[in-house]
């Protein structure tokens, strides 16, 4: 059994330039210690996961395995939970840009991730709907997801043709949920991806070592 958490887990601070927490905001330890928000901003995001993780687990009285999503990671965030790619948009470059992320996190040691599909922004075409969808059954983490000014995403909404892909994108995707979920077990005993590009699968053939996904 799972309990699910869902955040950004980022400082988001929506009426500054950088969209995020001044720079120059203090962070104080527990010791008096003082750090400048420019000096932890990237760690934020993944004590942030771990402390949704670890407050999940103290407060759950079934011993339930937390899942925590989350838009803003660092090194170590493997250990608690997974993440998505952020807020993307309906665009084709961004089908091709999604797998890239998400073969190059999971080298980095990021397993298990996945983007919004079709896209979190815009309105997308009948083909981009197919390919978003096809594209998505292969990522270790997939949803559907959408920002509130694009409505009317639903499956059921959508033209006959875009119902069926989607529909067949996902038997195919539960077809193959036991080998995901066996590859998943693997994963977190040799850190291998769950995505993996060409050269890892076969690094003895130089010429894969080419192929960019």
């Amino acid at each position: 059994m799972y309990s699910a958490w869902n955040d950004m887990d980022e400082p988001s601070v929506f009426s500054t330039s950088t969209k995020t927490m001044p720079l120059d905001a203090i962070h104080v330890k527990a010791d008096g210690t003082q750090y400048e928000h420019r000096d932890v901003h990237n760690a934020y995001g993944g004590l942030m996961q771990k402390a949704s993780y670890n407050g999940m687990k103290k407060r759950d009285d079934y011993n339930r395995r937390p899942f925590v999503l989350t838009r803003s990671f660092f090194l170590g965030s493997q250990k608690f939970g997974a993440y998505w790619t952020g807020d993307n948009r309906s665009i084709y470059s961004e089908i091709e840009g999604s797998m890239t992320m998400i073969l190059q996190l999971g080298n980095a040691g990021h397993p298990f991730g996945g983007s919004d599909v079709p896209g979190f922004y815009g309105m997308p075409t009948e083909d981009m709907w197919v390919m978003f969808y096809q594209m998505g059954m292969y990522y270790p983490f997939m949803r559907a997801h959408t920002h509130i000014d694009f409505p009317n995403r639903e499956p059921w909404m959508q033209t006959q043709r875009v119902q069926e892909a989607i529909r067949d994108s996902l038997n195919r995707r539960y077809d193959l949920i036991h080998y995901i979920y066996t590859t998943f077990e693997r994963t977190t005993h040799t850190a291998e991806p769950l995505m993996r590009t060409m050269w890892n699968e076969f690094p003895d053939q130089q010429i894969m070592w080419d192929v960019s996904s």
